[in-house]
C-alpha cells in the first residue's frame, strides 16, 4: 500500500481540533514506561517526563518550573532535574529507545536512500530558513544517498512548509500529531526504511538513527529561531546556535558525526556517545521505577492514598506495585537490567 501524505495531514488536522492531552500522552512516551514498569495500560501518570534525549547535561525551566516528579533519560540529568525543593527525578532511558527494543524493530531488508528531517517549529519556537533552497540542496547529494525522503513535524506540516518539499518532487511522511498514540509506531515504521538519515539541526532524530545503527549526517544551513511565545521566559533562552560556546555537547556531537562526503560510518566514539545521551544502556532498575510511578500518582491524589490505607498491610499488594520495603516479607527482590540487553 502506497503511503498517502493527504490521509497522514487528515489524521494530523483530527488531533489538532482537540484540546492537548496530559504530558504523559505526548509522543506515546506515557505508555513505554508503564509497560517497562509493568503497570496496567490506564495507569495514571501523574510526573513529567523527557519527551526525547537531551544533548546538553543542564537545566531546563521547563521542569523547574513544575513541582511535579520527573523521569530523565540519563543519570547525569537527575542533579539538574531535582533543584526546586520537594522535586524529585529518576533516570530511566529514552523512551523512544525502549520502544524500539522491546518491539524489536530493525532497519528493513530493503532499506534504501535517505531520510530527511528538516529543524522543525514547536508550540514555542518558528524555525526559520528557506525550505525550498533545502529540498534543493537535498537533491543534490550524491547518488548513493538518494532517493531522499523529508520526515516534517506536525506543526510544520500544519504551516504549509511540507509543500516545498513535494513542488520539487520529494516525497513527504510524517510520524503525525503529538498526541497520535500511533507517533513511534509512525516514527520507526518511516525510519527503518532508510539506510541514512540527516537534518539542518542537531536533535532527536540524530540520536535516534544512530542508536540503530543507521548513520546520520549533518547537512543544509542552520536555521534560526522566532519566539512564539510573546516572552515565555520558559523557552526564550533555550534556543542558541553558539554551539562552540554554550552547547558544548552539540559542539562535540557535532564533530564526530561522519560527513556527507566521506565514509558514512558509526565510529565507535560516537555510538559511545549517542548510548551516554539517551541513558538507555545505563542499568534500569524496573522495581524501582514502579515504585516512582506509583509514588508520584500517590503523592499527587490524596485521595487514592486514603482509599489504599485500608489495604495497604496486604503484601500482595505491596509487592504488585513494587511498594514494599527491601528484605520484608512479601517484598520483591530488586532486578537490575542492563539496557543494552531489551
Amino acid at each position: 500500500m502506497s503511503y498517502d501524505i493527504n490521509l497522514v495531514i487528515e489524521r494530523i488536522k483530527s488531533f489538532h481540533e482537540k484540546p492537548l492531552p496530559p504530558e504523559e500522552r505526548w509522543y506515546g512516551v506515557g505508555a513505554v514506561f508503564r509497560r517497562l514498569a509493568d503497570l496496567p495500560d490506564d495507569f495514571p501518570l501523574r510526573l513529567q517526563i523527557n519527551h526525547g534525549p537531551y544533548i546538553e547535561d543542564g537545566p531546563l525551566a521547563f521542569y523547574d518550573n513544575s513541582p511535579l516528579p520527573v523521569l530523565v533519560c540519563r543519570k547525569s540529568l537527575e542533579g539538574f532535574h531535582s533543584r526546586r525543593p520537594g522535586k524529585i527525578a529518576f533516570s530511566c532511558g529514552t523512551a523512544q529507545v525502549w520502544y524500539r527494543r522491546l518491539n524489536d524493530i530493525q532497519l528493513a531488508e530493503d532499506a534504501a536512500g535517505t531520510l530527511a528531517f528538516p529543524c522543525h517549529s514547536t508550540h514555542h519556537i518558528e524555525a526559520v530558513f528557506d525550505h525550498s533552497a533545502y529540498a534543493k540542496h537535498l537533491l543534490e547529494l550524491p547518488d548513493h544517498l538518494q532517493p531522499v525522503t523529508v520526515c516534517m513535524y506536525w506543526i510544520d506540516i500544519l504551516s504549509g512548509y511540507h509543500q516545498h518539499y513535494i513542488d520539487m518532487g520529494i516525497p513527504v511522511v510524517s510520524a503525525g500529531h503529538m498526541a497520535d498514540p500511533l507517533f513511534l509506531s509512525n516514527f520507526y515504521g518511516n525510519l527503518r526504511r532508510h539506510r541514512y538519515t540527516t537534518g539542518n539541526e542537531m536533535g532527536t532524530h540524530a540520536i535516534l538513527s544512530i542508536e540503530m545503527g543507521i548513520p546520520y549526517f549533518h547537512s543544509g544551513s542552520l536555521p534560526y529561531y522566532e519566539d512564539r511565545t510573546g516572552g515565555d521566559p520558559d523557552f526564550t533562552t533555550q534556543y542558541n546556535h553558539d554551539y562552540q560556546g554554550s552547547r558544548p555537547m552539540a559542539w562535540r556531537f557535532l564533530g564526530l558525526l561522519p560527513k556527507v562526503d566521506s565514509c558514512l560510518e558509526i565510529t565507535d566514539e560516537l555510538k559511545s556517545f549517542v548510548s551516554y545521551l539517551h541513558g538507555a544502556d545505563e542499568a534500569l532498575d524496573r522495581i524501582a521505577l514502579r515504585r516512582f510511578i506509583v509514588e508520584a500518582y500517590l503523592m499527587a491524589t490524596p485521595a487514592a492514598r486514603i482509599a489504599l490505607n485500608d489495604v495497604w498491610g496486604d503484601r500482595q499488594l505491596q509487592s504488585r506495585l513494587g511498594l514494599a520495603s527491601s528484605g520484608s516479607e512479601g517484598s520483591v527482590p530488586v532486578t537490575v537490567l542492563p539496557g543494552q540487553d531489551h
